[in-house]
């Protein structure tokens, strides 16, 4: 396999340092990939006709199986309810291309994310859903392969597909594969309730070859370099900690006498002593500190300046967020448990109320509404602010 997956491709494009001999890479999977993992694996699972048992599912991905596991089988039903799944639908489909001989294949898929079979001049990736349509006026019809990709959780940082690497790669790889010269990829965001809201974009045979010129220019830096070009992307990178930039910089802030006598590692078994852990913690706290100021100038710098633009049509800006929070008074605890009894714990929250209204099979938006509504009038509920700070 050479270098990045179809998922990194994005990082890849701006800098091969992570795939680089030097480069350690660490797992920067946080609790909603691993969601959105097992997400796939549901959805995957009713294309493909296969059994679900979500709490063992929940379990597999290091989820919490009494809180997520009702969550996974509420998206299943959901999704089932909602999508009509066609015949010829595939899913987890792995696909290899290789930019020296512009050629596509198919890969057997020994295992989720399984890329052993792959050759050393090809690029990987495994699409979440693969179908064949037919696009054109009678007399000029043209067959195209779709690519679709299930997205849980947020929008906000997701690229549309008409740029998304990981997306554009897969139309590459499909379209050689099945010999077509056009592709549509998708994106499908899928709710908590199984919804989904697609958003699309076709590719023809021009945009096609614009993706494996795009590849050849990456093989060949991947083969030629291994200077790290730091910017924006690092904040992504899996290898962030074991590059020479990162360390030189943490240093440059958190300078002591000493400063070249240990490395800065992300790994406690690359941490040779008491001293090392020392100096790594001291240095930590300094960058740690120095962070949140900068932090606090660039909030401030934001409201002042209506935000700042981190790439075309993205800005990094703060906007109120209103926040409602029960107080779980007697009379609060009566009210909440006429309606949806499950969902009175130590404390009750919107989110419970929204998993005791779907246990009971009932509308969800409007039953939440209607306790939230007499919690309102009987003074239980108190209103605060939030100022969140992200990209939009």
């Amino acid at each position: 396999m050479l270098g990045p997956t179809a998922s990194s491709l994005e990082l890849a494009r701006e800098c091969v340092w992570p795939w680089c001999p030097d480069a350690v890479r660490v797992d920067t999977s946080n609790p909603d990939a691993q969601f959105g993992s097992a997400g796939h694996e549901v959805i995957a699972s009713l294309i493909n006709g296969d059994a679900l048992f979500f709490g063992e599912l929940a379990k597999k991905y290091g989820l919490d199986p009494e809180k997520d596991g009702p969550r996974l089988k509420r998206i299943c039903d959901g999704f089932n309810e909602k999508i009509r799944i066609k015949p010829g639908w595939r899913a987890e489909i792995a696909f290899a291309y290789d930019p020296d001989t512009d050629r596509g294949r198919e890969l057997p898929l020994a295992g989720h994310r399984d890329y052993s079979a792959a050759g050393p001049s090809e690029f990987v990736g495994t699409a979440d859903l693969v179908t064949m349509d037919i696009v054109g006026p009678m007399r000029a019809r043209e067959t195209l392969v779709e690519i679709t990709d299930w997205k849980f959780g947020r929008r906000d940082n997701v690229t549309v597909p008409a740029s998304n690497a990981q997306l554009r790669f897969l139309a590459l790889a499909a379209a050689r594969t099945f010999g077509v010269e056009r592709a549509r990829v998708r994106i499908g965001f899928v709710d908590d309730e199984g919804g989904v809201l697609f958003e699309s974009s076709e590719m023809d045979s021009f945009e096609i070859e614009a993706v494996a010129a795009e590849l050849v220019a990456i093989a060949r830096r991947l083969r030629e370099t291994s200077t790290p070009v730091p910017r924006a992307h690092c904040r992504r990178c899996p290898a962030l900690v074991s590059c020479p930039e990162t360390a030189a910089a943490m240093v440059k802030v958190a300078p002591a006498p000493d400063s070249s006598a240990f490395p800065v590692v992300a790994d406690a078994a690359a941490i040779t002593g008491p001293e090392h852990a020392a100096w790594l913690l001291h240095r930590l706290w300094a960058v740690q500190k120095a962070g949140e100021q900068v932090e606090s100038a660039l909030k401030k710098y934001a409201d002042e300046h209506g935000g700042i633009v981190v790439r075309p049509g993205v800005v990094w800006s703060g906007k109120d967020i209103p926040i409602e929070n029960i107080k779980l008074t007697p009379e609060a605890e009566q009210l909440v448990r006429e309606v949806l009894p499950e969902a009175v714990k130590p404390t009750v929250s919107k989110k419970a109320l929204e998993e005791a209204a779907h246990a009971k099979k009932l509308p969800i938006a409007k039953t939440v509404e209607t306790v939230m509504g007499r919690l309102r009038v009987a003074g239980a509920v108190t209103k605060s602010v939030q100022r969140r700070y992200e990209e939009r």
